[in-house]
């Protein structure tokens, strides 16, 4: 009797601390969830509802189902736009993951205080207003602007070249604005590795591709699907 009387006060015990522990999870994130649901689910529902409702005069939206909306998606000037976006896309992921991954590694390994001022000057973008940011690349990339002016005086060119207005310009504004956000993962992950497994496979004979191969990279493509989540998201946002 006395080890019932146990038991139960035990599983009581576990069930106050089961249900004080749950009550502060849903405590914790109430306020993210209310946010999430309010700011983001409640509006993209009300775009998902408006996009199949009829445009009126003057753009007045008219509560009448259509989709006559999403037929438009595949006139030729639609198309021809979201081409333009994934090529950008898919070249603003691959430079971005080419830049980063070797900048990450470089700020993992070097000194600490190094380590500071390197992911300091990486963090500068987020600093400045992107409308000051966008008269700077003007100033560099137009025809009498810096890039060109040198090409010109060091005799490598003859003509101005069209840097701006152009996929190159937009490609390398967003690799600017995005590469802080593929780079801080990676970094903070890299830091992390242990450097005696690569040791091992170096007295193993294993050379810098099959380390690589084998040890790094099925490491780095999580990263990788990280940082690409994290601008991409912060695109779509811009």
């Amino acid at each position: 009797m006395k080890k019932n009387k146990e038991g139960t006060q035990v599983a009581k015990h576990k069930d106050k601390k089961s249900f004080k522990a749950r009550l502060s999870s849903i405590i914790m994130c109430a306020p993210v969830t209310i946010w999430s649901v309010l700011f983001v689910l409640v509006p993209v529902g009300m775009l998902l509802f408006m996009s199949f409702m009829t445009k009126g005069p003057l753009g007045k939206i008219v509560y009448k189902f259509t989709l006559d909306n999403y037929a438009e998606i595949f006139k030729p000037v639609y198309v021809t736009v979201v081409k333009q976006s994934l090529l950008i896309a898919v070249w603003t992921t691959v430079l971005t993951i080419l830049l980063g991954y070797p900048l990450a590694t470089v700020i993992a390994h070097v000194k600490k205080k190094t380590s500071g001022v390197l992911t300091v000057l990486l963090m500068l973008p987020l600093w400045v207003s992107g409308l000051v940011i966008l008269y700077s690349f003007v100033v560099m990339l137009n025809n009498s602007g810096i890039i060109n002016t040198v090409l010109m005086s060091l005799g490598i060119i003859k003509k101005p070249i069209d840097l701006l207005y152009n996929n190159f310009a937009v490609i390398v504004g967003m690799i600017y604005m995005f590469l802080p956000f593929a780079v801080l993962p990676m970094y903070s992950s890299i830091e992390k590795l242990d450097p005696g497994l690569i040791e091992a496979s170096k007295d193993l004979g294993a050379g810098p591709i099959c380390r690589s191969n084998s040890y790094i990279d099925p490491l780095y493509r999580i990263l990788y699907g990280n940082g690409y989540a994290r601008w991409r998201y912060l695109d779509d946002g811009w």
